[in-house]
């Protein structure tokens, strides 16, 4: 009786002893029309999906890595950022009160990308594609401060200690 479908309330169960799930009696009801018993393909494609949905979620809204800006011996804190479809890194942390130089390398010719915005310390500079450019300030209040592309779709924070 492979394929034979009987109803008993909302569960619907399908005698099927060639698949394993069913000739082990694990059963995941449906619900719906047509009814039956998920099989392994369907179970598979449903944890795919779960862990799709699981991994883009971190991704765009998991704890990102903070770097420290480097102390040089001209006690000016220096740190690399490459600008490629984002900030990299995008979260820099520095201390309160020593001069601080972020070196952005915009690696791409993105329209997005071709201004940096520091709105708190009052900065927006031009980034020429496949250069670096400077920008020197001295940080005098501590917190975290949001770094922006000119369109405001590039994001970055800058956390003062």
């Amino acid at each position: 009786l492979a394929g034979h479908c009987e109803r008993r309330n909302v569960i619907v169960k399908r005698i099927r002893p060639d698949k394993q799930f069913a000739s082990a009696g694990i059963s995941f009801p449906r619900i719906g029309q047509g009814g039956g018993v998920m099989d392994t393909t369907e179970i598979t494609v449903v944890i795919g999906a779960l862990l799709l949905i699981v991994g883009v979620i971190w991704y765009f809204f998991g704890a990102r890595a903070r770097v420290a800006a480097e102390l040089t011996e001209s006690g000016v804190q220096e740190i690399a950022i490459t600008v490629k479809g984002g900030y990299s890194p995008d979260v820099i942390v520095v201390k309160q009160g020593i001069p601080v130089k972020l070196d952005f390398y915009r690696d791409e010719t993105a329209s997005c990308s071709d201004t940096v915005i520091l709105g708190d310390f009052g900065i927006a500079r031009d980034l020429p594609a496949f250069r670096t450019t400077s920008v020197e300030f001295t940080p005098d209040k501590a917190g975290e401060f949001d770094f922006t592309c000119g369109m405001n779709m590039l994001h970055g924070k800058l956390i003062v200690q």
